[in-house]
């Protein structure tokens, strides 16, 4: 199931993708335009609505996969096409923005459960590999920082940054496969119950149906019954006339 809340699609994106893309890049958004409103949930609406903004318009052509904020996932670039977001990265990696005004701003737990769900989205829908990748281990895929890619090292990027930890993002998706595996477990046992509550309607039904035609064998075995005997009283009134 796609992880997004609502789609607005970007004009910023190419069309296909390495066959084999297996890393999602991670951003911040540092729109610049939020740090002077006062508290966090008029500075957030103020950066997602930034942010919506600039990748529907900005003079680079850039743009994201998703933006996850702390209460919502925002899609602008399908998965099977190229997001602007880290130049010659982009043919084989996605790219998910989250909402941060400034470096120093912290991440919430509110970005973290939502940068999980997008983070189980390329894991179990593309096998993208539950571990922080590297610039030594970028062709083995996982996820990275925008500042830990050779493009973004390149050009002085420094998002996620200090603020963002890594350790509880992967942790986080570590946990969901397991949590994975037990609604899988979960799902079996409701299918369990379910035949059996089945097979329990089968077997009453046939129950009824052999109870119902026993009864209707029995009336018909009594119909019979009382036919030979009215028979048999006939003849013999017959035969006593006849006498």
């Amino acid at each position: 199931m796609p992880p997004e809340d609502r789609f607005i699609r970007s004009p910023y994106f190419s069309s296909g993708r390495a066959s084999n893309s297996n890393l999602v890049v991670i951003h911040s958004t540092r729109s610049g335009q939020s740090d002077r409103v006062p508290g966090w949930p008029a500075l957030e609406s103020r950066e997602k609505s930034s942010t919506i903004n600039w990748f529907q318009d900005n003079p680079d052509g850039v743009s994201s996969h998703l933006l996850v904020a702390t209460d919502e996932i925002i899609r602008f670039v399908e998965d099977r096409s190229q997001s602007h977001h880290a130049g010659e990265h982009n043919f084989y990696s996605w790219g998910i923005e989250a909402t941060q005004p400034t470096v120093g701003t912290p991440f919430t737990d509110g970005h973290y459960a939502m940068l999980k769900k997008a983070g189980l989205h390329y894991v179990r829908g593309f096998g993208v590999p539950i571990k922080h990748a590297s610039v030594n281990t970028l062709s083995r895929g996982g996820f990275i920082g925008h500042d830990e890619t050779p493009q973004g090292l390149a050009i002085g990027k420094d998002d996620p940054g200090y603020k963002f930890d890594w350790d509880r993002f992967i942790h986080s998706l570590e946990a969901g496969g397991e949590e994975e595996g037990e609604e899988d477990m979960a799902a079996i046992d409701d299918l369990k119950k379910e035949l059996a509550e089945l097979r329990r309607a089968i077997w009453s039904q046939a129950v009824a149906n052999r109870l119902r035609n026993d009864a209707q064998d029995a009336s018909m075995a009594r119909l019979l019954q009382n036919i030979k005997r009215y028979r048999q009283g006939h003849n013999y009134v017959h035969q006593f006339i006849k006498k």
